[in-house]
């Protein structure tokens, strides 16, 4: 069986994204998906990318959630959460 970790409504909460992720691996899951609002508006939005670039999430996209954020930092993402 495929355990799937769904990731949503995070808006740059780093420090939760984290905790998630560590209990995630702990689960062995083998697939993340994310769903919307991961960094919008959030006061660590770079560090979740980070932590979310690290596990090659899926990427399913709404009407509502498609924005983009911009880049900073010199930062090479191709991902947008």
């Amino acid at each position: 069986m495929v355990k799937i970790a769904v990731l949503s409504d995070v808006h740059g909460n780093a420090t939760a994204l984290e905790a998630v992720l560590a209990d995630a691996q702990k689960q062995h899951v083998d697939e993340y998906w994310t769903v919307g609002d991961m960094t919008v508006r959030g006061p660590e939005s770079e560090r979740c990318l980070t932590l979310l670039d690290r596990v090659h999430p899926h990427r399913l996209r709404s009407r509502k959630s498609r924005g983009k954020l911009p880049k900073s930092n010199g930062s090479q993402s191709q991902h947008v959460y």
